[in-house]
């Protein structure tokens, strides 16, 4: 499932700051460590008591071993995640959450064909790709001036026009 995670949220656990709550709950809606780590770098008004940096808390828990703490003995719920403690109930905001993402058949469709086109011909070795075995398809042959014809940028290219029927260039770098 994909899940709109264009905003780091703080409403999960006993109040705005960003806890251990929140933390877990970023991390399974798939946000980064390291994206996790520049937000909180930015908003540092969001890390409160020990969580601060250098604190001890959660932002050097992060940074040290790439996941908070688990639960010690004063800590409730005593619920450990593959991210370290979960944190506090949320007593704070009953609605926070990250909201899943629905495509519609059609965009699913898109997404679908945009993926096999990119392990097709972009992923793949000239020699996998089924556009070079074809029977218009070049092969290496060797010039009287000692290139070579049909080399795989060469194969490259005539697989994306004959895919795109036009002069189109890829590349790579914009993809």
């Amino acid at each position: 499932m994909t899940y709109d995670t264009s905003m780091i949220k703080t409403g999960f656990g006993q109040g705005d700051d960003f806890g251990h709550r929140d933390y877990t709950e970023a991390r399974k809606a798939g946000i980064s460590n390291e994206r996790i780590l520049d937000w909180l770098d930015e908003n540092d008004g969001k890390l409160i008591g020990k969580n601060v940096q250098g604190g001890g808390g959660l932002y050097d828990e992060i940074k040290s071993s790439g996941a908070g703490r688990d639960f010690t003995g004063t800590d409730a719920p005593e619920i450990n995640t593959e991210y370290g403690w979960r944190g506090n109930d949320n007593s704070y905001n009953e609605n926070a959450t990250y909201k899943a993402i629905e495509y519609s058949p059609r965009v699913s469709e898109a997404k679908e064909r945009s993926q096999s086109f990119r392990d097709t011909y972009i992923t793949n070795d000239p020699k996998d790709n089924a556009v070079f075995k074809s029977p218009s398809g070049i092969t290496s042959q060797n010039r009287s001036d000692g290139t070579v014809f049909g080399d795989p940028e060469q194969k490259s290219n005539k697989a994306t026009k004959n895919f795109l029927n036009s002069d189109y260039s890829l590349n790579l770098g914009d993809i």
